[in-house]
């Protein structure tokens, strides 16, 4: 069986980022969705150790033939932030670009516009926890804006097609601008490369004045 895995709210999820004691250098976030489970398909608990299962399966097996679940958190529909891989450990995020980063997955299919039972839409509380993640991450170590990375950028020359992952639906610098936001809101934090136009934007309630809006629901 699976070692226990937690449902953490932000704020948990935010003070344990803020008090673990990293013995490794932190130098990016890596955001992810499962594509497979999408979240018609999320049982809760059950959905994260099926994960897991997948993730440590000898490959001979059909699985990954990792040494534990992938992801230091991963994220359901409903927002519970489910804990993971030991912080200290680098994650299973993209090879060769492993080294220095924490990583998350979202439960779903964020590829194209919704379509119930296959492709998912990115938002509410789910969205609030990535974010929450990634500028805790970026707080903690002082990091710039442009360290929050997607899985689709992490493409190493020769290796196949990147991939489109956590979905085409999911716009980068809407992303990052609701990053910067939190970081300034929440831990009085300017990432470089943040937009204060944007960041001003949002104190004042227009969450629209940037790229037409944020792009997501």
């Amino acid at each position: 069986m699976p070692r226990p895995f937690r449902p953490l709210s932000i704020a948990e999820a935010e003070n344990q980022i803020a008090t673990f004691r990293f013995t490794r250098e932190i130098r990016f976030v890596d955001t992810h969705h499962t594509w497979r489970p999408n979240k018609a398909q999320y049982k809760g608990l059950a959905t994260i150790e099926a994960i897991s299962r997948f993730h440590t399966m000898p490959k001979e097996e059909g699985g990954n033939g990792w040494s534990d679940i992938g992801e230091h958190w991963t994220i359901g529909p409903e927002g519970a932030i489910w804990t993971g891989r030991d912080m200290n450990v680098q994650p299973c995020s993209a090879t060769g670009f492993n080294a220095g980063a924490l990583m998350y997955e979202m439960i779903g299919d964020f590829d194209g516009p919704e379509v119930p039972g296959r492709h998912d839409t990115l938002g509410g509380a789910q969205l609030d926890a990535a974010v929450a993640i990634s500028a805790a991450v970026l707080a903690r170590f002082k990091l710039p804006l442009a360290h929050v990375r997607f899985h689709r950028h992490l493409h190493a020359p020769g290796a196949p097609e990147p991939k489109t992952c956590p979905g085409t639906s999911v716009d980068y610098e809407a992303f990052k601008d609701l990053v910067a936001h939190t970081c300034q809101a929440r831990w009085s934090y300017t990432p470089k490369g943040a937009d204060l136009n944007v960041a001003a934007a949002f104190e004042a309630g227009d969450a629209g004045a940037s790229h037409g809006g944020t792009g997501f629901a």
